[in-house]
């Protein structure tokens, strides 16, 4: 065979091998599912999925809402067999199906407040976006032309602007996805709600909320929630507010799990900030935080310290608002929060066991990573004490005490008025959390319990004891352990009289370790003062 007839063989084989492949390649076809959104100008969306799945037959699957109406197409192919069932995300189903092929089927849907909006911004936060791994995804967001980009998650990979709609496009999606787009919009008025909560002492109490007119129902449900909680809380805290003012504020991205928040200002609280993405829940669960916010406000006009005692501040926030919302209003949706904080605050016992003592260092200029435990730890103490000793009768007893103190600044002074108007001595079961408490008394508690001063005159048949007895657990408590002490010596000589030298052996073995206490407590302070002055020295 001549050279050039080698050529020309090569040549045509490399032509047939390249028409081949090409062939070949044509004729693949991968399977893909592609949602779109188109939100109009209040922020809801018409939703519409296109799932496609060349094969001759299969399985897949795909998460749909569960609360609200969508519709299900098929343009080509055939569903034989589909289920629907509950998922660990509260709104969604898993929908599976089987199928004879090739597929072609649309999901459509309208969602309500796919945006949410505010004065000038808005932050589209799209439904659940989870299907199955083996299709390809592509994402399209139609927002209105008047539309200015400023912040997306993911990132996005394709944007076109047209005459009527901004397109962002994000590709490739894999798995549970929510797509957040924070955009600018046209400036719009904001709706003010007023309400009269009632009046007070001859005051006029009343609310405002500042919203978009987009949410006005929902700002009436909020003013409502007030005027029914006001009255409750004002019992507990045995204290008026002055006028509240609340905002309706559109989060950035990285704001978004923040659900509602107070700025702290040097005299006052400031105004009452919520996130309006969590109007995006269950009923109950938006007042849940609108009354956790308020709850600060009631707690500062109480005297209780959030610099020195946020762990408290925030643990009564979230108990006071879940118990009334639960229990005085009915409001279920409220209901979650509480279980979210006692399953993550179970799980980390489970794990570490009970001491919490870390709480007691939380402060407004640190934020922790795990700020849930956190807020779970508080909420434990706050509704465990409450629980036990009476609820919210026994914190308006407690706040009570506050409130004729003056205020409470310390862990210290806090333990001491809980302990009064519980009528027992809580500082073993805060020392048992992990509390560092100063106060002689709190390890005289210790004293007490491994002699069991008070389990030998438990049983009393002196109606004379019983009253010395009382009133020794009165002033122990108040943190008179002199007071204390000498009724309890009292109270052995009435029930045992031939208790009296046993008596003065324990006298003598309290005041010895009461001076010694002292002395350690007055050693932690100067070393706690030199460690706060170390802190403004570094950089």
């Amino acid at each position: 065979m001549s050279r050039k007839a080698i050529n020309i063989t090569i040549l045509l084989t490399v032509i047939i091998l390249v028409s081949s492949f090409v062939k070949i390649t044509t004729n693949t076809e991968f399977s893909s599912i592609t949602y779109e959104y188109f939100v109009d100008n209040n922020g809801d969306a018409t939703v519409k999925i296109l799932i496609k799945i060349p094969l001759k037959e299969g399985a897949s699957w795909i998460y749909v809402p569960n609360n609200i109406s969508w519709s299900l197409k098929v343009i080509q192919g055939e569903i034989v067999k589909s289920t629907e069932v509950p998922t660990d995300y509260l709104f969604y189903n898993n929908y599976s199906y089987h199928f004879l092929g090739p597929l072609k089927l649309k999901i459509e849907y309208f969602f309500t407040y796919a945006s949410l909006i505010g004065r000038d911004k808005a932050l589209f936060f799209s439904p659940l976006v989870y299907f199955d791994g083996k299709l390809q995804c592509t994402v399209k967001v139609y927002l209105p032309p008047t539309a200015v980009l400023l912040e997306t998650d993911p990132g996005i990979y394709l944007k076109e602007s047209t005459s009527s709609h901004l397109i962002i496009q994000f590709s490739p999606i894999r798995g549970a996805t929510r797509i957040k787009i924070l955009y600018r919009t046209k400036e719009t008025k904001l709706t003010e709600i007023r309400k009269n909560l009632g009046i007070y002492d001859g005051k006029q109490i009343t609310v405002t909320i500042l919203t978009h007119p987009r949410y006005k129902s929902i700002a009436q449900r909020i003013v409502e929630t007030y005027k029914q909680a006001y009255p409750l809380l004002r019992k507990v805290f045995h204290v008026d507010l002055r006028n509240i003012t609340i905002w309706f504020k559109v989060p950035t991205i990285a704001e978004i799990g923040v659900m509602g928040y107070v700025p702290l200002k040097a005299k006052k609280l400031g105004d009452i900030y919520l996130n309006i993405l969590w109007i995006r829940t269950k009923r109950g669960f938006f007042e849940q935080i609108a009354l956790h916010e308020l709850t600060h406000h009631f707690l500062w006009r109480a005297g209780v310290n959030p610099y020195s005692l946020l762990w408290f501040h925030e643990g009564c926030a979230d108990y006071f608002s879940v118990k009334i919302c639960l229990e005085n209003l009915k409001l279920n949706g409220a209901y979650s929060r509480h279980k979210l904080l006692l399953d993550i605050i179970e799980d980390y016992f489970r794990k570490y066991g009970k001491n919490i003592g870390f709480i007691q260092h939380w402060t407004v200029w640190s934020k922790p990573k795990n700020i849930q435990l956190y807020y779970a730890a508080s909420y434990y103490i706050v509704l465990t004490l409450g629980i036990k000793y009476g609820n919210l009768t026994y914190y308006s007893r407690v706040f009570k005490k506050i409130r004729e103190a003056g205020g409470v600044d310390s862990n210290n002074e806090l333990i001491e008025f809980l302990s009064e108007a519980a009528e027992s001595d809580l500082s073993e079961m805060f020392l048992e959390w992990g509390f560092y408490i100063i106060k002689s008394k709190a390890s005289f508690s210790k004293v007490l319990k491994i002699i069991g001063v008070y389990d030998l005159i438990s049983e009393v048949s002196n109606p004379f004891t019983d009253i010395l007895v009382r009133r020794s657990q009165k002033e122990f408590s108040g943190g008179n352990i002199v007071q204390a002490l000498y009724y309890t010596l009292l109270a052995l000589i009435a029930e045992y009289p031939a208790s009296i030298i046993i008596s003065a052996i324990i006298i003598i073995v309290a005041i010895t370790l009461t001076r010694k206490v002292g002395d350690e407590d007055a050693s932690q302070e100067s070393k706690g003062a030199e460690n706060h002055r170390a802190l403004h020295k570094i950089n």
